[in-house]
């Protein structure tokens, strides 16, 4: 029975509903035979995707040591795509081996970002660090930052905050993507800093991943930072304002205004005729 739904879901329109049906009927699958038969599907050029989408429904306990056989010793098309069932999955027993293979920057690029989504889903923090640290392969970079977006942790957050003065330029562009992934308020003053990075590339991953908070809050943050910051910095968040600037934006810059030096009164000004030029 489970062979001929195997059949029929392989020939199936992916995205037909009848598709998804079978797909759900695979939850309770128990056979070692079936998952056999579906891991070593895994490497078909033609149905190796659709092996690991079943797979990725399986509950069985039964997946998880043949599926990591294949995963370290599978060929590289069979071996991308365990990685991903491996993230459906999310057992954090497979956390090792996923952190081994992304240290690898050699392998292929395929693997390496289904690795890194897999350890995105897993969320163990032992893999943090790793995922951290090969942000500099800019192959891989953005699938990373997503992957650390995914833990939405302070942990994480606080993991990347602290590399953003790392020398690596690559891990802070990675770092400053990852932060525009994770979406914390939390991380604002620490990406307003990062405005004056000596690095453009990492000047304008700040100042994307700060068009991403568009709240009052986040907006009043900018604000009180916009008197502390350096040219360099200002000129960015005037930009940041003309997008996103509200009236109480306009009311708190010009509350600002009374007690600072020309310079940035100046600034200030600016600021308020970008958002009212909007």
């Amino acid at each position: 029975m489970e062979k001929d739904l195997i059949k029929e879901l392989l020939k199936s329109d992916s995205k037909s509903d009848s598709n998804k049906k079978i797909l759900d009927s695979f939850e309770k699958v128990d056979s070692f035979r079936t998952i056999f038969t579906l891991v070593n599907m895994l490497e078909d050029k033609e149905v190796g995707i659709k092996a690991a989408l079943i797979l990725g429904k399986v509950k069985s306990e039964k997946v998880f040591f043949p599926l990591m056989d294949v995963f370290t010793k599978g060929r590289p098309a069979a071996r991308k795509n365990a990685a991903w069932v491996l993230g459906e999955l999310g057992d954090k027993r497979a956390v090792p081996a996923l952190v081994e293979v992304l240290k690898n920057k050699y392998l292929d690029i395929n693997l390496l970002q289904n690795v890194a989504q897999a350890l995105g889903k897993i969320k163990s923090e032992v893999s943090i660090v790793p995922l951290i640290k090969v942000l500099k392969n800019k192959e891989i970079r953005w699938s990373v930052a997503q992957a650390l977006g995914e833990f939405k942790s302070k942990v994480v957050l606080r993991a990347l905050i602290a590399h953003l003065d790392y020398q690596d330029t690559g891990i802070r562009i990675g770092v400053v993507w990852a932060l525009s992934a994770l979406k914390s308020e939390e991380a604002i003053i620490s990406l307003v800093k990062a405005l004056d990075d000596p690095n453009e590339e990492v000047v304008k991953g700040a100042s994307w991943a700060l068009r991403q908070f568009s709240s009052e809050r986040a907006l009043n943050n900018l604000v009180e930072e916009f008197v502390k910051a350096t040219p360099k910095v200002r000129e960015n968040l005037i930009h940041i304002f003309s997008k996103f600037g509200s009236g109480n934006t306009i009311q708190r810059l010009q509350e600002l205004s009374s007690n600072v030096s020309e310079e940035i009164r100046s600034d200030l000004k600016e600021a308020i005729r970008a958002i009212k030029e909007r």
